[in-house]
């Protein structure tokens, strides 16, 4: 059986096992020796000119690699970009998603192809491995014609969240690329419009639902994750303020908060809070998912007394 030369091979290592035609003239193997290659099944083909080794393991990185090398105008995208940057709420779809740009019609085997008539330089990270992906903006967009709004939305406070992207530059990529009829450009208008660009974004789903529920009970809106200071330099953030009323809300994550070095924690951090004034009322991930009506009613009794107090 032919085998592959070092440089061949340390360039496969380092592809996911997938090689173009022309890369391998590059690397100084001859049509000759591809032929051998292509015979003894060592090398597979993709499409024409687009090969990967037999014996290499077959992974959804091996697949967005092989899209990527049967053109520049391929780039991963949508659910497959989205599960690269690590965003939340894109729901079972495991297929690679990709882009197409421009006027190609070209079909590959196994993949979800959207196609675009526009992709700029500033929507397209490369990784080393020469897997294309669109950058977290782009991303966000093409997700809104897939998710729907309250998804969107949960993707967009991440994205916010962990520095992927700020609030302007998903302004300025929304404004770039939507148009009328676009698959999507209604819905990232519209999510994106009812975001005052002040807030500071949730971290996680269970935050999310609850501010819902609070502007749904006609409550008014708290604060997002608010620092606040203790004489002693120390700072704590919390996940919901309203500093009118010195009104605290915080969830308590079961699998975060479950051991006993939390709840010290967390009893010491209400104790120093109310110090300042701040009174602090904790719900858990099940009081979000299954009690969250009588909170609303809860917290609408507990701010009003607050209201009281404070101005008294």
């Amino acid at each position: 059986m032919h085998s592959l030369n070092a440089s061949v091979s340390a360039r496969l290592s380092t592809h996911h096992g997938v090689v173009t035609k022309r890369e391998l003239e590059t690397l100084g193997v001859t049509r000759h020796q591809l032929n051998r290659l292509l015979r003894d099944r060592v090398l597979v083909p993709y499409v024409p000119a687009v090969y990967r080794v037999a014996a290499a393991p077959v992974t959804m990185e091996q697949a967005a690699a092989l899209a990527c090398a049967t053109g520049l105008d391929v780039v991963v995208s949508h659910v497959s970009a989205g599960r690269h940057w690590g965003l939340r709420s894109l729901g079972p779809d495991t297929r690679l998603h990709i882009q197409i740009s421009g006027q190609n019609h070209r079909r590959l085997r196994n993949v979800v192809i959207h196609r675009t008539y526009r992709v700029d330089p500033e929507d397209v990270v490369e990784q080393l491995d020469g897997i294309r992906y669109t950058s977290p903006p782009r991303t966000v967009f093409d997700l809104a014609s897939v998710l729907n709004d309250e998804r969107l939305e949960s993707v967009i406070e991440q994205v916010l969240h962990d520095g992927l992207a700020a609030m302007p530059t998903l302004l300025a990529t929304a404004d770039r690329l939507r148009q009328r009829g676009r698959r999507g450009s209604a819905r990232m208008g519209r999510v994106i419009a009812s975001r005052p660009a002040w807030l500071k974004p949730v971290d996680s789903d269970l935050e999310l639902t609850v501010e819902r529920a609070i502007l749904a009970a006609r409550l008014e809106r708290p604060l997002r994750q608010h620092p606040v200071w203790l004489p002693s330099g120390e700072m704590f953030r919390l996940d919901f303020y309203w500093p009118d009323e010195l009104e605290a809300l915080e969830i308590d994550h079961i699998t975060w908060h479950g051991g006993k070095r939390d709840q010290t924690a967390d009893k010491r951090r209400d104790r120093l809070l109310r110090r300042l004034g701040i009174n602090t009322t904790r719900i858990t991930d099940d009081d979000v998912r299954y009690r969250l009506p009588s909170i609303m009613s809860d917290l609408q009794s507990i701010l009003a007394r607050s209201r009281v107090r404070t101005v008294s």
